[in-house]
């Protein structure tokens, strides 16, 4: 999950993300975004890291470490 779609969510900007998300929400779908994406969300929420915590939840989002093998992996994934 990409920073960018969840700032569109907060500011009701760009319905397609939007709409990918509530998408893969309405099919039960687990979300992740790497740890990076907590961070830049953090001033959307003025600081407040359970407010951003909490957004993530209500929207199925874990937040996972971001590795070199995750890199590669969504890497590999693009080229097909």
């Amino acid at each position: 999950m990409d920073t960018t779609i969840l700032i569109d969510v907060l500011k009701d900007e760009f319905r397609p993300y939007q709409e990918k998300l509530y998408e893969a929400l309405a099919h039960r779908e687990q979300l992740v975004s790497p740890a990076v994406v907590f961070g830049e969300l953090l001033p959307q929420f003025k600081g407040n890291e359970k407010q951003a915590a909490e957004f993530l939840s209500d929207h199925r989002i874990a937040i996972e470490p971001l590795d070199i093998a995750s890199v590669s992996s969504a890497s590999r994934g693009c080229l097909n």
